[in-house]
């Protein structure tokens, strides 16, 4: 299996070493798993290209330095679109909010462990508030303009619990939307009335007590976040499939991204409605 892996990080690396800067080499020695990651959603946007009629600058057409800037450009139009790859982590394991490794088992009678969905939630919003905050570095520094769409791309197989898969609903949008686990609401009388819907939930809280917001789409402060795009892909499942890859859209981004721009499987986004926000999504 890990000749497998290294073939396979072997092949994105020719394929993507144009749009990498100058200290990857050095930097995926040092962290994987972000640096993977990188590659390969680099080399699933140079495939999706073609078909989605934007293109890909390399590092010398972007006029890349060492002060760098985000991940990845696409330009579709006359627009700029940056996307900034981060692969979540499991935390300090000496916190109490931080992921924990599932001990071994070799009993019968063994119990899988509860999954830890609000951890899980919580590493999620470390990713993208870490980016949040290098978007605003960028604009100070002028490398992103106001004026360009910024995807924050986070990856979640370095987390433990990746066994767990995501439901139907992938767990990213508690992330960023105000919500908790869906229920669904049964109409005895009409059936064509019944729905799904979602409970609220605005925040998520610490073993210490302390708040996390869950709302970052719902809070205009954000609104320079085009979309936040989702993935497991790893090296342990060669393959450029877009089957990997999900896409949350901003309803309140001043940069939107088109619906549809950037392969992935599933999209999803909030339409607005008489009391708030209504998620709709599309298997593409």
């Amino acid at each position: 299996m890990a000749e497998v892996g290294r073939k396979f990080a072997d092949q994105l690396w020719l394929q993507s070493y144009p749009h990498m800067d100058r200290n990857f080499e050095t930097e995926i020695k040092l962290d994987f798993y972000a640096r993977f990651w990188e590659m390969y959603l680099t080399c699933a946007l140079l495939k999706g290209a073609p078909q989605h009629g934007y293109s890909i600058p390399d590092r010398k057409q972007r006029g890349y330095n060492n002060h760098g800037g985000p991940d990845i450009l696409l330009k579709h139009n006359d627009r700029r679109i940056w996307i900034e790859a981060v692969a979540a982590k499991n935390g300090d394991p000496t916190k109490a909010d931080s992921l924990m490794e599932p001990g071994e088992h070799d009993s019968e009678d063994y119990e899988p462990p509860k999954i830890p969905v609000d951890k899980i939630i919580l590493r999620y919003t470390n990713a993208i508030n870490e980016k949040f905050e290098k978007y605003r570095k960028y604009l100070l520094k002028n490398v992103v303009h106001k004026c360009d769409s910024y995807v924050i791309a986070v990856n979640g197989f370095p987390l433990f619990y990746r066994w767990t898969g995501d439901p139907s609903r992938p767990r990213i949008l508690q992330a960023v939307f105000p919500i908790d686990v869906p229920e669904y609401v049964w109409n005895k009388k009409t059936p064509e009335d019944d729905e799904i819907r979602y409970q609220t939930r605005p925040e998520i809280f610490k073993n210490s007590g302390a708040p996390v917001s869950t709302a970052f789409f719902v809070d205009d402060k954000h609104h320079g976040v085009s979309a936040v795009l989702y993935s497991n892909a790893n090296a342990f499942s060669p393959g450029l499939d877009k089957n990997f890859i999900v896409v949350v859209h901003n309803p309140l981004a001043s940069q939107p991204v088109p619906r549809g721009l950037i392969p992935a499987a599933q999209e999803w986004w909030a339409e607005e409605v008489s009391d708030g926000y209504r998620l709709v999504h599309q298997d593409r």
